[in-house]
């Protein structure tokens, strides 16, 4: 599985109401970095995947060091995992858009 890290800082805008006095990164913003990486990563067109399935598992914070790790299968789904140190915060399944 190849793998590759995000931070995102305290002062990131974001966090001004999600939530206040218990910031936590908002899931669609979790699945938009999944979907960039995967793209950057395997050289993809912008906007050429979806995202097929997901699921969240634990919260993530500001400046928690998260690891996105993607399997691309020969089917060309994606599998990605979202880890903070060894604990799981997300997965899910990427997929090519119809032509």
């Amino acid at each position: 599985m190849d793998t590759m890290h995000w931070t995102l800082p305290t002062d990131h805008p974001v966090f001004a109401g999600h939530f206040p006095g218990h910031p936590i990164i908002p899931g669609a913003l979790l699945l938009d970095q999944a979907v960039r990486l995967a793209t950057q990563h395997f050289a993809l067109p912008h906007g050429s995947i979806k995202i097929a399935n997901a699921k969240f598992l634990h919260p993530a914070g500001p400046e928690q060091t998260l690891t996105f790790g993607f399997d691309r299968k020969e089917s060309g789904a994606i599998h990605f995992t979202v880890r903070s140190g060894d604990t799981p915060v997300a997965s899910g399944v990427l997929t090519a858009l119809a032509p």
